[in-house]
């Protein structure tokens, strides 16, 4: 899964190929690639919760489906500290199914999980988000590929709005700057 990090690759390789394809899988993004490494993500995550404490997981896009399957299907070895989350960028949502699996898991097992997600980014709209999901807005709406890369905390002026189940927003005034 550590190739998760950095989102999907866009070169004309065969790791490219196979970034755009794990994109594309009909289960939901990465669903496949995620499972083809989650026993080795399971080994690591025991160790490192036996070793030192449990870990939380962070990604981008594809990277942010990883962490929310983690979430989902590891949510024993996650850190369950509030303010130690696991944290989700611009992440596609996830199937009906495993939003159903997130909802079933009561609140001492559930991890503590954040998603940012930028106004205009249409990956962000496949499937169903999960945890808490701020919606990250500036004064002007980014074009939908610009929404999906920029770097919205180096922007001046920021704000972040909580989005709900009914996909109202409601400001977060702890979050805006400039």
């Amino acid at each position: 899964v550590s190739q998760s990090r950095y989102g999907t690759d866009l070169s004309l390789s065969i790791k490219g190929a196979s970034s755009v394809i794990a994109d594309l899988d009909l289960n939901g993004p990465g669903v496949e690639a995620f499972e083809q490494s989650q026993q080795d993500l399971h080994h690591w995550l025991k160790e490192v919760s036996i070793s030192c404490s449990k870990a939380r997981v962070i990604g981008y896009s594809l990277g942010g489906s990883f962490v929310q399957y983690t979430c989902i299907y590891e949510h024993e070895l996650l850190c369950k500290d509030p303010n130690f989350p696991s944290v989700a960028f611009n992440e596609p949502g996830v199937s009906d199914d495993l939003a159903l699996k997130w909802n079933k898991l009561t609140s001492e097992t559930r991890p503590p999980l954040l998603g940012y997600i930028t106004e205009g980014d249409l990956v962000s709209y496949v499937g169903k988000l999960i945890g808490s999901v701020k919606e990250l807005t500036l004064d002007h709406r980014l074009e939908p590929l610009f929404a999906h890369i920029t770097l919205m905390s180096a922007e001046q002026r920021l704000y972040a709005y909580l989005i709900d189940a009914t996909l109202k927003h409601e400001l977060d005034y702890s979050i805006v700057t400039g």
